[in-house]
């Protein structure tokens, strides 16, 4: 599972989620793979332990620069279930930052 969050926009939490069209009174369902990819970067992405154990460098996140990007392990009874991934700011640079550090996971356009 993958959940996200970009003021405003509300919370996601699973691959088909009704919410409102920013901009528009008529509703949008998502429909994207978030078992195995991330289509974009926000503000406060939140990731299954599944989606941890894809990325080609787990170590990645522990060694982002916290003043852009804070990164924290959530667990369950001592056991890792996910990760919380906050951006603390929007900027190009930050983002490319978490972009690495979740690799392979984010989706780029054509891929197969």
């Amino acid at each position: 599972m993958y959940g996200y969050a970009h003021s405003p926009a509300r919370l996601i939490t699973g691959r088909y989620s009704l919410i409102g069209a920013e901009g528009e009174s008529k509703p949008r369902i998502l429909d994207f793979d978030y078992l195995h990819k991330i289509e974009q970067i926000y503000k406060l992405n939140l990731l299954s332990n599944s989606l941890l154990q894809q990325l080609k460098d787990p170590s990645r996140l522990n060694t982002l620069d916290s003043d852009q990007i804070r990164y924290k392990p959530l667990s369950k009874n001592g056991e890792t279930t996910g990760g919380a991934l906050l951006l603390r700011d929007y900027s190009p640079k930050t983002i490319q930052a978490a972009k690495y550090a979740l690799e392979p996971l984010v989706w780029q356009a054509g891929e197969a």
